[in-house]
């Protein structure tokens, strides 16, 4: 990808996090709120970073991948985290498949385009319903708070979490 410098501390905190929590793989749709976790990952070595064409189809790959020995990690948008529901609440939840996803949140505050706002919205009542743990820190060290915990929670008790990425924790 390299839209943007791999150093952003976006890229790194989320690339350390991986790397201490044992994550190896990861699998994107292009959103540019993502873009520095994605490139920091495309230029690091140990990480195998795979461009998907629907997020479904990521967390597919990624439930292959853990079954096979290695964690994962899905980097999408929230329109895209729209057609996940199936997957997620078929798949990853009552097999006990851990995902690490990391949801750009559209349709937050400042939001331009108003097709992303609903399905923005949506995001952390879904988690909700499907019980899947949820958190979307408004500042990049809340991030740095939240991730090793996010990582551990997912691992610990083999289900997905969602960590929602605001326009805020990017700028």
């Amino acid at each position: 990808m390299n839209t943007l410098q791999s150093t952003t501390p976006l890229g790194e905190a989320v690339t350390s996090s991986m790397r201490k929590n044992g994550v190896t793989t990861a699998c994107y749709v292009a959103d540019h709120l993502l873009a520095a976790i994605c490139d920091s990952l495309d230029d690091a070595p140990d990480f195998t970073l795979l461009p998907v064409a629907r997020e479904d189809e990521g967390l597919g790959i990624l439930a292959g991948a853990y079954l096979a020995g290695s964690r994962g990690a899905m980097l999408m948008q929230s329109s895209g985290f729209a057609l996940c529901a199936n997957v997620l609440g078929s798949l990853l939840v009552p097999y006990q498949i851990p995902v690490v996803m990391f949801v750009g949140l559209r349709g937050d505050l400042g939001e331009f385009n108003v097709s992303q706002v609903s399905v923005g919205q949506a995001v952390a009542p879904t988690c909700q319903m499907l019980g899947i743990p949820f958190w979307a820190p408004v500042t990049l060290q809340g991030l740095e708070r939240i991730l090793d915990g996010a990582f551990y929670t997912a691992f610990s008790t083999k289900t997905p979490v969602c960590i929602g990425i605001r326009r805020s924790v990017t700028e």
